[in-house]
């Protein structure tokens, strides 16, 4: 499976879940808390690295997420 890279754009820290989007994308990908890699909450903004799979209702879902820091974010970039 491969992997992709998103920011979150909601998180309810009540509730233990938010919502991701691919850069440039319009889709909304599900995020638990359960499917975080090494903490149990996020902020709106942060950078991961997750697999997307078929979630609840055929909507998008993440799993294996990774939380990216500014030097993971830096080592990912690509120049033409």
């Amino acid at each position: 499976m491969s992997r992709v890279q998103a920011d979150i754009v909601e998180w309810f820290d009540n509730k233990g879940y938010g919502f991701a989007r691919q850069p440039g994308g319009t889709e909304r990908i599900f995020v638990h808390a359960k499917s975080l890699k090494g903490r149990s909450r996020l902020k709106r903004g942060e950078h991961l690295e997750l697999e997307i799979i078929t979630g609840r209702n055929g909507r998008p879902a993440a799993q294996n997420v990774i939380i990216l820091d500014a030097k993971q974010l830096a080592q990912n970039c690509r120049y033409i």
